[in-house]
């Protein structure tokens, strides 16, 4: 009888130690699991901030590089002169700081910005935007007060 108990104790006790080694694995392997998922969070929002970066340094550089091919005809350049504008650019870089104008939401955690504005006259532009993974383009009406602020309402939009 007692070789039986000690053989049942021996049984326990590698049961036990079996049980306690996979408690302590398992532990440890979620542990690094977390670790691991929280290093991917944080990789993942850096993309986030440097996808809205170059976006942003993508717009800057198209402003800059299109300054003079982004009106339509000389007479719209004639109206912003009457209306006291010498540099249109002001209504595209006003444009720029509206992206609440887009109606569609940005994918995977993108943002829609305004990427490329055309002035067709002195009411309206023609603007692509994407938010880096998708693409669309719109008609905007807009408007200067005697303040020279503007004022703009979507008259169409479109994903690509």
């Amino acid at each position: 009888m007692i070789k039986f108990k000690n053989a049942i104790l021996i049984i326990l006790l590698i049961i036990g130690t079996t049980m306690l080694t996979r408690f302590v694995v398992g532990r440890e392997y979620n542990n690094q699991l977390q670790k691991q998922n929280l290093e991917l969070e944080s990789m993942n929002k850096e993309i986030e901030v440097l996808e809205n970066k170059v976006m942003q340094l993508e717009n800057e550089l198209h402003l800059k590089s299109n300054s003079t091919s982004n009106i339509i005809n000389e007479v719209s350049k004639e109206d912003f002169k009457i209306l006291g504008i010498n540099d249109y650019n002001i209504i595209i870089k006003d444009l720029h700081t509206h992206p609440e104008l887009i109606h569609f939401e940005g994918v995977l955690g993108g943002k829609m910005q305004f990427t490329h504005v055309y002035i067709l006259n002195d009411k309206w532009v023609y603007a692509k935007f994407s938010d880096g993974h998708i693409q669309g383009y719109g008609l905007y009406e807009f408007s200067i007060d005697d303040k020279l602020n503007i004022s703009w309402k979507v008259i169409k939009e479109a994903l690509n």
